[in-house]
Parts: C-alpha cells; sequence; structure tokens
C-alpha cells in the first residue's frame, strides 16, 4: 500500500479517473487561451509538468508533457522528481513552464520544493505558468483516494511568491479562475455543469 502522500497513489488516482479535454477546455484563464500568449514568445522549449492528455502539444512549438500517469499522450510517464534527478532538462533550458493543476499533492513543503525544481528549468527571462486548485472551505489537507492533496488558500499564494522572489517577479498577477467540476468516482474528469464550478488560483511569473 503506498503513502498516503505519494506519487504512486496521486498515479493510481489519475490512471483511475483521467482528466478529460473537455474538462480542461472549461479553464478560461489556462488552457487555449494561453496558446497566442505562449506562441509569441517563440519559444524553443515550453514543458508543461503534468500535461495530461498532452493538449498544448500541437498547439504551442516544442512543447514536451511529462505526466506521473500512463496518459499515452505524455513525451514521458514521470513525476516531475523524477525527470529532475535524471537531468533530462538542463537548468534555465525552457522558454515556457507550466504546472495547470499539476502541483498541488503532498505536504506544502513538498510542494515548495517541486516550484523550486521548476523554476531551476526556466531561463532567465522566460515564464512560468501556474494554476493551483483553492479549497476556500477547508483547513486541513485532505485526502483522496489514498493521496494527500493540499488545500490551497491566497495567503499560500502570498507564501510561495515570497519563497522564490528572489528568483521570479510577477509577469501577470494571481486572478481567480473558475471551471467545471468532475462527475465524480470513475468519472471525474470528466465536466459536470449542474455543480457550482471549483476555484482555482492562476498567476504567471518571470524569471529573473
Amino acid at each position: 500500500m503506498p503513502k498516503l502522500d505519494s506519487i504512486e497513489a496521486v498515479k493510481e488516482h489519475f490512471d483511475w479517473a483521467p482528466y478529460s479535454k473537455e474538462r480542461w477546455a472549461t479553464h478560461n484563464l489556462s488552457s487555449l487561451n494561453l496558446v497566442p500568449f505562449i506562441n509569441e514568445r517563440n519559444p524553443k522549449l515550453v514543458i508543461d509538468i503534468g500535461c495530461g492528455k498532452n493538449n498544448f502539444k500541437g498547439l504551442v512549438p516544442n512543447c514536451i508533457g511529462l505526466d506521473v500517469s500512463d496518459y499515452p499522450e505524455a513525451d514521458f510517464n514521470m513525476s516531475l522528481e523524477e525527470v529532475y534527478d535524471r537531468n533530462i532538462f538542463q537548468h534555465g533550458c525552457a522558454d515556457v513552464v507550466m504546472a495547470l493543476g499539476s502541483l498541488n499533492f503532498g505536504t506544502f513543503d513538498n510542494i515548495i520544493s517541486q516550484f523550486g525544481k521548476a523554476i531551476d528549468w526556466i531561463k532567465p527571462g522566460g515564464i512560468f505558468i501556474v494554476r493551483v486548485r483553492l479549497h476556500l472551505d477547508k483547513e486541513e489537507a485532505f485526502f483522496t483516494r489514498g493521496h494527500q492533496q493540499h488545500n490551497w488558500n491566497w495567503e499560500n499564494v502570498v507564501e510561495m511568491h515570497e519563497t522564490y522572489k528572489d528568483r521570479v517577479d510577477y509577469l501577470i498577477e494571481p486572478a481567480l479562475e473558475k471551471a467545471a467540476g468532475g462527475l465524480g468516482e470513475e468519472k471525474h474528469g470528466e465536466p459536470d455543469f449542474s455543480r457550482p464550478p471549483v476555484d482555482l488560483a492562476v498567476w504567471t511569473w518571470i524569471k529573473k
């Protein structure tokens, strides 16, 4: 049995209920709208952490997607930590790094560490586009099918910026995004428009 906050538990969750392209498209600040924003930077390398079905591949140039779950569309079925430890990407290699809902799992200390690794990949002047799930009605971490999910709030967003303010600045300040929740159980990855939307924070950093 994996640890409650283990990578394997997160993998099993998304293997069980993969995130659909239809639900992805309901993110009005962090899905298709990002394509022209990224393309105008003429990126030589875009890294999509937790890419799911790798929806940006083919829409933005030189996009490499990694996901811990067994999405066949991903370029690497590995965790951020595995890719980092194997030196698949060199420090300062990417024009754009995205983590759109993928840095929500484990303890907050673990998540802080993951942010630091992602920032390492970005070249000076490159950007880091982030989306996190806000759980404004919960105070403690909770567990879903064996994995720990952090309850992000606005104070955490500020804390994360304070942690890395010597390395990044805001290009776009944090904004509230609302998107469709999931149908639940094995259809969690499909959008449920009958439920209230979920709250998310989206922002973009530029590396110093």
